[in-house]
């Protein structure tokens, strides 16, 4: 089955993926690369679809997409320990992202708004705050993937289309070592 890698564990022994699988869709997994077995395990598989798992800094939680109300949202659970989920995103919500301190969630919502949900723990449960907008993309083109830096910038891919517009036509100089000694064998 396709697979695609959305998340490392902050120790670099557990890779989390998106598996593409006929009956159920796009589903969570992950593999342990601390023992030999290497063998793909379930997170979280059902008939909706489970997607774009993100690691928390701490490796604690995983903030990842689903559609089982009927429209893709953000959501928050416990990774490989028993909890509930937290719906974060408020409306439909794409691309989880943590902050480099793993005290936001930030998305893109449908309307190009990139948004950022705080969230603390207490006794050993995930709670969402408010969300805010933090921007809004100007172009649809922008919808695809980004990133959060280590130092908290909001990283994205510029479409080839805008950075058309900023090249410059090239200059091609043939003969130039010809052109060279002309130059300078005027100048003895």
């Amino acid at each position: 089955n396709p697979q695609f890698p959305t998340s490392v564990s902050p120790d670099g022994s557990i890779v989390v993926f998106v598996e593409n699988r006929a009956s159920t869709t796009q589903d969570i997994m992950y593999l342990r690369l601390d023992n030999d077995e290497r063998k793909p395990e379930v997170f979280l598989a059902s008939t909706f679809l489970e997607r774009a798992g993100q690691l928390s800094p701490d490796g604690k939680w995983l903030a990842y997409n689903s559609n089982e109300s009927g429209e893709v949202e953000v959501f928050v659970r416990p990774f490989l320990r028993s909890g509930p989920k937290v719906k974060v995103s408020a409306g439909r919500g794409f691309v989880p992202k943590w902050s480099p301190q793993g005290d936001e969630i930030i998305y893109r919502a449908d309307d190009q708004k990139i948004i950022a949900v705080p969230v603390t723990v207490e006794d050993d449960r995930i709670r969402a705050g408010a969300a805010k907008v933090l921007f809004e993309l100007k172009s649809a083109v922008y919808a695809g993937p980004f990133d959060v830096a280590p130092d908290g910038r909001i990283l994205f891919v510029r479409p080839a289309g805008e950075l058309l517009d900023h090249i410059q036509q090239p200059t091609v100089v043939v003969n130039w070592f010809e052109e060279l000694r002309s130059k300078t064998s005027t100048q003895r």
